[in-house]
């Protein structure tokens, strides 16, 4: 049976966007008709990219952009489209402009894109179909339309989003346990299975994670009215965050232990203690996601988590066993406190409202931001020139192609696939053929299907499968957006049949465009070491400066440090 508890935030977002999508569609269609009902669609679908689980105030600030910046794009089409020639440019000028938007972060990235899907949409629809004002001014109905929906859908789902932001954190933490417990393991003269470079491989993809999903539960749940499930939410992520600094610290002194026979017998009991108590921490999560007391979590072990019985008393790593006991004592402590928290005990926050706003993402767009990547070496800077040589390019190639008539999909394969550095556009590019050659697949079946109805209904799964995914499993996406993409091309201009092999020519030789230019002007990882270790050795002095100089009333430095 299906329980919505257990929709993860992404799945239960995509499912808000196709909802809203499929609402506005219905809505404009029955005072517009079907015609207006599909220019609306495409502003709508276009603003739903920046809509992600956020706060109702930062949805405003990123679906309003993606808005504008869709309109944008839709009206330069409109004006430029007499002219192949000089819309080539102005896809080129727009790709430059999408992609300097990356310089005011990872919140930029689906915004960045909205810009791009709206040029696809403009240049998918027939030539003359209909007044270029009445056109944009549909689209425009449909972004705002969306906009309001994006607003309420936010607010009614606040609660559940911190809900499912703070078992985000809880499973990462738990994951980031039993992947340390595995790297343990797996060290080659400790007779553990698996291999070290796959366990070390998972260890720092572990750290990225819970890195990624603290920051969403602080934006969230920092972010909320004080009040006493509130309160226990901050205090529970709190908690997880001083895990993971723990956990992080107890790699200083593994690495003595050695490994000898002896050494690796303590080591083996370290990995066993971390999997229990990452057992602990996914339980936790669990109650945190199905929204019950935790009565029945399981409790730690009484007494020591650790004994290091295993070293001989006059061997001098038998010093550090204190240490690691310790830390193992805290790494227990701080996992029963969640689950304590959990049951309803509750738990002064060390820190005030206030002080916890000062750990949430920083929202704006400050122009500053976009000054300091106008400069030759910028990354961000030279992805946003490479982008528009590429899409420019894509352009023109496909008006020489015998398929010229569908010259936005190589556009749109080129722009999803080149991504910043070489290693993310190989991922890309396989994960986009493959998701395009299966979505094909799906619209070959799909073509049999006569019911405008039916064909709806599967458009609006696409959009809200293509949203959730887009992150997570890419090629999933990629899928469904081939399916959203070809119907949406079928809705606009039934005439024109579902052209899937055309989609699948344009797939494969966009992927191997968007390769070739990601060597184009490319910012290689190693260019950047430097920076990256200066700052990190800046990052560290300050922390230390803090840690050593601690006094009462500084708390917040030292954890914003």
């Amino acid at each position: 049976m299906f329980d919505p508890r257990r929709l993860p935030a992404h799945a239960l977002n995509g499912l808000a966007v196709a909802l809203g999508v499929g609402l506005i569609q219905l809505a404009i269609g029955a005072g517009g008709g079907m015609k207006a009902a599909q220019w609306a669609l495409a502003g709508a679908v276009c603003t739903s990219l920046a809509d992600v689980p956020n706060t109702v105030s930062r949805t405003w600030h990123r679906v309003t952009m993606a808005a504008l910046l869709s309109f944008v794009a839709a009206a330069m089409v409109a004006l430029l489209r007499p002219h192949p020639q000089a819309l080539g440019a102005g896809v080129a000028g727009l790709g430059f402009v999408a992609m300097m938007t990356i310089a005011w972060g990872a919140r930029a990235g689906p915004v960045s894109f909205a810009p791009i899907l709206s040029l696809v949409f403009a240049m998918a629809l027939p030539a003359g179909a209909a007044p270029v004002a009445e056109v944009l001014a549909w689209q425009a109905a449909g972004s705002a339309a969306y906009i309001a929906w994006a607003l309420l859908s936010a607010a009614a789902l606040q609660r559940r989003y911190r809900v499912l932001a703070v078992e985000g954190a809880l499973r990462a933490a738990a994951a980031l346990f039993r992947a340390r417990a595995d790297l343990l393991a797996a060290a080659p003269a400790g007779g553990g299975a698996g291999d070290p470079a796959v366990a070390l491989r998972d260890w720092v993809l572990g750290e990225s994670l819970l890195a990624e999903r603290l920051q969403a539960a602080r934006d969230l749940v920092f972010a909320a009215p004080a009040g006493a499930r509130a309160d226990a939410q901050a205090a529970v992520v709190l908690h997880t965050i001083d895990l993971r600094d723990v956990l992080l610290a107890s790699r200083l002194d593994v690495e003595l232990l050695g490994r000898d026979d002896a050494g690796q017998r303590v080591v083996r009991r370290l990995a066993s203690c971390l999997r229990q108590l990452s057992g602990a921490l996914d339980a936790a999560a669990d109650a945190v996601r199905e929204g019950r007391p935790a009565a029945d979590l399981a409790p730690l072990p009484a007494g020591e988590l650790f004994d290091a019985s295993d070293l001989a008393a006059d061997d001098r790593r038998a010093r550090l066993v204190p240490v690691l006991a310790m830390r193992l004592r805290e790494l227990g402590q701080g996992t029963g406190r969640i689950q304590a928290l959990l049951r309803g005990h509750a738990e002064p926050l060390p820190l005030t409202r206030a002080e916890l706003q000062r750990f949430v993402a920083p929202e704006g767009w400050p122009l500053r931001a976009l000054w300091a990547q106008l400069k030759w070496s910028s990354p961000v800077l030279r992805h946003a020139l490479r982008t528009a040589l590429a899409l420019g390019c894509a352009y023109f190639i496909a008006l020489a192609l015998p398929w010229a008539s569908h010259p936005h999909w190589l556009v749109l394969s080129v722009a999803v696939v080149l991504r910043g550095n070489l290693e993310q556009t190989l991922a890309r590019r396989n994960a986009r053929v493959l998701g395009t050659l299966l979505g094909c697949v799906a619209v070959l079946a799909l073509s049999r299907v006569v019911s405008a109805s039916a064909l709806g209904l599967v458009f609006l799964a696409a959009v809200g499968t293509a949203h959730a995914y887009v992150v997570r499993r890419y090629w999933l996406a990629a899928g469904a957006a081939t399916v959203m993409a070809l119907l949406q091309s079928h809705m606009a201009n039934p005439g024109s049949g579902f052209a899937v092999a055309e989609r699948a020519a344009d797939t494969l030789l966009g992927a191997g465009l968007a390769w070739a230019f990601s060597y184009v002007l490319p910012s290689w990882e190693r260019r950047s070491l430097p920076g990256a270790v200066q700052r990190a050795l800046a990052a560290l002095r300050d922390y230390a400066g803090h840690a050593l100089q601690l006094e009462p009333g500084d708390n917040v430095a030292q954890r914003l440090a």
